[in-house]
């Protein structure tokens, strides 16, 4: 079951709405575990050969602050800072960016060539409107280095005026998808369209 069917507000995650750690511990990998890895099926996507995108959602970071909340054993209002700040707050949508190449030499290499890709990253309609991409407040430190170098994390989002929100459900409800995801970065220039079953979840975030 998704933690938002029992959330008083799927806008922000309250310290009521956590189990307690035996609890947690006792459905962590059979319960929980599997259920991130079905939110994630529609919600993330590869944009080129290294970069993926996650939309972000109430029940994604509820699962965060749950998990870290049990392994750190520390402050949960540390943790629900952290991750509230990544919950939609109904007129954006919140993304989490990264740049996945396991071999840590070429990782650095490739990195070097990316500065400031993440301000290049934009969600488009074709012939209407493009949204570029900005940092999640209290979550921008370290982008790009003074050696021109990006990190391989990146908290971004897309804010959303009501004419895109309402057109953005409209597409939802009625199938297909014009919306593209695009890097313009000189040395990552690549997108893909979302597919509509993205398009239906990611819906959810904006009502």
């Amino acid at each position: 079951m998704r933690p938002s069917l029992k959330a008083r507000s799927k806008r922000v995650i309250e310290e009521s709405s956590l189990i307690d750690f035996e609890t947690y511990a006792k459905a962590r990998r059979s319960v929980y575990y599997p259920l991130r890895r079905l939110l994630k099926t529609h919600r993330q996507l590869m944009l080129g050969p290294y970069a993926s995108v996650t939309f972000e959602s109430y029940d994604l970071m509820w699962l965060q602050t749950q998990e870290m909340w049990f392994v750190e054993r520390g402050e949960v209002s540390e943790e629900l800072d952290a991750y509230n700040a990544l919950v939609p707050n109904g007129h954006n949508l919140v993304v989490t960016l990264m740049f996945e190449i396991e071999n840590p030499v070429r990782r650095d290499q490739i990195l070097h060539t990316l500065g400031h890709v993440e301000d290049t990253l934009s969600l488009s309609l074709a012939g209407n409107f493009i949204i570029p991409a900005t940092s999640v407040d209290g979550h921008d430190v370290e982008r790009t280095s003074e050696y021109g170098k990006t990190s391989a994390v990146h908290f971004l989002k897309f804010n959303f005026d009501e004419q895109q929100r309402q057109t953005l459900l409209r597409m939802a409800r009625e199938g297909g998808s014009q919306f593209e995801l695009a890097f313009s970065h000189v040395n990552y220039s690549h997108s893909t369209k979302l597919p509509h079953a993205t398009l239906q979840e990611i819906s959810n975030d904006l009502l």
